[in-house]
């Protein structure tokens, strides 16, 4: 039975037995899903009014929760919380300090990963004691019920100490319970002129050190490229052969910065048979000062690895993007090069930041991006771009393969969070800037996307599985 004459007999027996049939509306890709919050969007303020609250990441649980994560600055001592805001199925905001000591400025800029156990773990900085206080990396695990495990590591948080200060910038978690991690430490402080490197981490949801990874759960990464040597890893993923691919910048001889990109195997080493030593560096040079820098990575199901992140240019930054092959290679068949850039609106190259992204199942295969972008001075939105395969735009995608959110019946001033693919579409989280009235709020919208899902039944609208039936 082909999917159009089911859906018709659907709506006939709806009617037939009082039962009135949804509104025949197709949404079209891009559009905001009017039956998620209000008129698509859904907030959380975060209490006491005189706190700021950056949001920093967002993610959805195997059951369906909803959750963003950021940080909290107080406005009457101006210290600094891990925080995290929930949105379905129960709402609310708590917050986390590891007190340490010392300036206690505690940060979640490595965002929120759920385990498959609806546990779930937030990741940052913690800063350390007055007698220490370079940062440490820091991560504290939740259970389900959104009370601190206590099971994990040390009463809930786990930290990780160098000489000098390290942070956690990215986290997720495997099928099997592990997270994993990057970031970076101060490997200079340890072995002066040797800069900052990128530092890698995978332990057990009871926060245990994985002994089979790296050393003792640790593996670090340096691309070494000349001048300070500063290298950083801010993305991370795995694929599924249990390999750990980091993404991030390496600071070369003329002090500018590269996309840089490392994968590991699953022990912890790096993996010769990716680029021949494990590690690849990629130089977009647009001009401006050639400052490029990795944000985000993901692996797709042909284990290909793409990055995003941001691009210097004469006239400011775009988001630029890069495909690999398994063995580290250039993938062509992206946009003949394995490499582009694109700016979000018509007036100039105006992207402040490239948040995440995600990879759509075959057999769509679309790359979406999403960031913050600045149209008009002192105002910036959160954009969301849709590459093809092929690496050219999915103009099914808001005509163009770009959409800008405006968070309905508030302030213009928001930027990008987070992205994650949830019943069939796509949320993007975020927030509002520093200042105005609404900094104190948090934020997620919903997106249709047909390719994600299929077809879309309420509306009669077949586009996807219906063209690939027999």
């Amino acid at each position: 039975m082909r999917i159009h004459a089911a859906a018709a007999r659907l709506a006939s027996a709806l009617v037939g037995i009082g039962l009135t049939a949804i509104a025949a509306r197709a949404l079209d890709d891009g559009d905001l899903d009017p039956s998620f919050g209000d008129q698509g969007s859904a907030f959380r303020v975060v209490q006491p009014s005189s706190v700021t609250f950056q949001v920093q990441g967002l993610d959805v649980a195997r059951d369906g929760a909803i959750a963003i994560s950021g940080d909290l600055q107080f406005g009457t001592t101006n210290a600094t919380d891990f925080a995290v805001c929930f949105f379905y199925p129960t709402s609310g905001c708590g917050s986390y300090d590891f007190h340490l000591g010392g300036s206690n400025d505690d940060e979640n800029v490595g965002g929120i990963a759920y385990l498959p156990d609806g546990k779930y773990v937030l990741a940052g900085i913690a800063a350390g004691p007055a007698a220490d206080p370079p940062d440490r990396a820091a991560l504290v695990e939740y259970d389900a019920s959104n009370v601190v495990n206590t099971g994990f590591g040390n009463q809930g948080q786990l930290t990780v100490d160098f000489a000098g200060e390290a942070q956690i910038d990215a986290v997720e978690s495997r099928g099997n319970g592990d997270i994993v991690f990057a970031g970076y430490f101060d490997h200079g402080a340890q072995a002066p002129g040797t800069g900052d490197d990128c530092l890698v981490g995978r332990v057990s949801e009871s926060g245990a050190p994985d002994p089979g990874f790296g050393s003792s759960g640790l593996a670090t990464v340096g691309f070494d490229q000349g001048d300070s040597n500063d290298d950083a890893c801010v993305a991370v993923t795995t694929d599924v052969e249990g390999r750990v691919v980091v993404a991030g910048a390496a600071t070369r001889a003329d002090g500018s910065t590269d996309f840089a990109i490392a994968r590991l195997t699953g022990a912890g080493q790096l993996d010769t048979s990716f680029a021949g030593g494990g590690k690849r560096v990629l130089p977009f040079d647009q001009g401006g000062g050639n400052d490029d820098f990795a944000t985000a990575v993901a692996v797709d199901r042909a284990d290909r690895i793409v990055a995003a992140g941001l691009v210097d240019t004469a006239g400011g930054q775009q988001v630029g993007v890069v495909r690999l092959l398994p063995d580290g290679n250039l993938d062509d068949s992206f946009n003949g090069t394995g490499m582009r850039t694109f700016s979000i609106s018509a007036a100039g190259d105006d992207v402040t930041d490239v948040r995440a992204m995600r990879i759509l199942s075959p057999l769509s295969n679309d790359i979406v991006i999403a960031g913050t972008y600045a149209p008009v001075l002192n105002a910036t939105k959160t954009f969301i771009a849709v590459l093809h395969d092929d690496g050219s735009f999915d103009v099914s995608f808001s005509g163009d393969g770009k959409q800008h959110i405006d968070v309905p019946n508030l302030e213009p001033v928001n930027y990008a969070g987070g992205l994650a693919l949830w019943g069939g579409e796509i949320l993007v989280g975020g927030g509002f800037s520093s200042f105005g009235q609404d900094r104190d709020k948090g934020w997620v919208t919903r997106l249709f996307m047909h390719q994600i899902s299929g077809d879309d039944f309420e509306s009669g609208d077949f586009r996807f599985w219906s063209s690939h039936l027999p």
